[in-house]
């Protein structure tokens, strides 16, 4: 049996639910896949994933800071894609890596012995999570009353950390405190991190209250710089 790896909200047995609908309309055996990890992506504020051939292993993250509906990223010739809420991204995130694994088995190992690259690797690989995705789409409610309790799946955190770039006004946002987070440097304005720090010039750390009313902008804004540099 697959051995589930959860710590993104959602509940085990749920999710297991999941694989086994994405793996039934991919035509896959749930059984070849060894591990799936469902966690939340810290580090962004959409979604992201892998897959290893080597152990048939999968990684599912969605981020807690998600807004939705949330546009897909663009993808060679697919279109645009939509998806309305953290469980239609579980589904085709979920369906893109068991995809990985099905055409790996079925057809990449082969050309890669051959010596051939797998040219149209993403776009087939979303091709066929996208058909998974609609399929999900088009029977949702009786599939969710089947599979029983979900769970709260990703919830948003008390509080967002964010690294603003003093000089282009670009910022990241993370659910988690970034590591070093005051020796952080924008990578679009400086080439490395010694150019920053030569000038000094580091990202503006703030941790921001999600619970604040928006009201008042002194309260919600949390600057630990000062916090961090007096202790």
């Amino acid at each position: 049996m697959t051995r589930i790896i959860n710590t993104i909200g959602w509940q085990t047995p749920w999710l297991r639910h999941v694989l086994r609908f994405c793996c039934r309309e991919l035509g896959y055996d749930l059984n070849k896949v060894t591990v799936a990890n469902f966690l939340l992506a810290h580090r962004n504020r959409t979604y992201s994933g892998w897959a290893r051939y080597v152990d048939h292993t999968i990684c599912v993250k969605v981020s807690p800071l998600a807004e939705y509906p949330l546009k897909s990223r663009p993808l060679l010739s697919l279109p645009e894609l939509v998806e309305v809420d953290a469980t239609e991204v579980l589904v085709h995130v979920t369906a893109h890596e068991l995809a990985h694994l099905e055409r790996y088995d079925r057809c990449v190992k082969k050309l890669r012995a051959q010596g051939k690259r797998d040219t149209y690797l993403e776009r087939d690989t979303d091709q066929m999570a996208r058909l998974v995705l609609q399929a999900f789409r088009q029977d949702r409610d009786n599939l969710l009353a089947r599979w029983g309790d979900a769970g709260p799946g990703p919830v948003p955190p008390p509080f967002i950390h964010r690294l603003t770039c003093r000089r282009c006004h670009r910022c990241w946002e993370t659910s988690s405190p970034p590591k070093e987070r005051h020796r952080r440097h924008c990578k679009i304005c400086f080439y490395s991190w010694q150019h920053a720090a030569s000038i000094g010039e580091y990202l503006t750390y703030e941790r921001l209250d999600r619970n604040a009313g928006a009201a008042n902008p002194a309260q919600k804004t949390l600057d630990t710089n000062a916090q961090d540099a007096a202790a």
